[in-house]
């Protein structure tokens, strides 16, 4: 075979990435980065398009509809083909700025499309309109996170933000950073774990334990995303005031 397993854990996997991709995600996508490479001719592109179809629409369809486990199952496959397009493109050196634009849009319309379904059917099942309210929050949260995501990527090239934080070697936090990047772990969080809680752990504990969970995990997922907002840009406007600093005193030298 002209790619390997051996190959996709190389330079198929990014060395690190989100504890849900890590721990989950990223064992279910190989056998199927693997049969890609190899035994299909989609682009990276075509995946990203085509996995949006099958599985997000699908998924917030069967939440609208009161389907819970089957939305919450179809929303974790898109998200091992959200993880097989990129992979694919490294694979392949097919790496593009209309697939990296292509797959943030698309990743943003499944979070748009499943949280609203979610929100939508929990209302029309117990006419709690503030589980829909709080599905509108999540969303436009995770809008405004990506938008100051997209406002660092322009500003500091391919440099995120938040890896310029440096630590304490000695620090307990630095520790646990050391521990979790020996496994490929990322510290913190991102929106991935956020959209397993609301899109997968949540609707299926409701079938069993009540549809409550749901306005509870959206509440949670909200918290989490809230105090990552404020942490994400509190640090641009401490890196933007360190720029407007060195800018000064380098005009004021020469």
């Amino acid at each position: 075979m002209k790619y390997t397993f051996k190959e996709i854990n190389e330079k198929g996997l990014k060395k690190e990435n989100d504890i849900w991709d890590v721990l989950l995600i990223e064992h279910l996508a190989k056998p199927v980065i693997w049969f890609m490479a190899n035994f299909t001719k989609l682009t990276p592109t075509n995946i990203t398009v085509l996995s949006f179809i099958l599985f997000a629409l699908t998924s917030a369809l069967a939440f609208a509809t009161g389907h819970l486990i089957t939305g919450a199952i179809l929303s974790q496959i898109f998200l091992i083909f959200d993880l097989v397009d990129g992979r694919v493109a490294q694979l392949k050196n097919l790496k593009s700025n209309v697939g990296r634009i292509t797959d943030a849009f698309v990743d943003l319309l499944m979070i748009i499309g499943i949280s609203l379904s979610l929100g939508y059917y929990v209302y029309s099942a117990t006419g709690n309109l503030l589980t829909l309210a709080l599905s509108g929050i999540y969303v436009i949260i995770v809008l405004l996170i990506h938008v100051l995501y997209l406002r660092s990527y322009v500003i500091n090239g391919n440099k995120v933000l938040m890896k310029k934080v440096t630590l304490n070697e000695r620090s307990l936090i630095s520790k646990v950073k050391v521990f979790l990047s020996k496994r490929r772990i990322r510290l913190g969080y991102t929106d991935v774990e956020t959209n397993a809680i609301i899109f997968f752990i949540a609707p299926i504990l409701a079938v069993f334990f009540g549809l409550k969970l749901i306005h509870w995990a959206f509440i949670l997922g909200i918290s989490l995303l809230a105090i990552l907002f404020i942490v994400f840009f509190a640090l641009q406007i401490k890196t933007l005031k360190k720029d407007s600093e060195a800018n000064f005193y380098e005009k004021k030298n020469d």
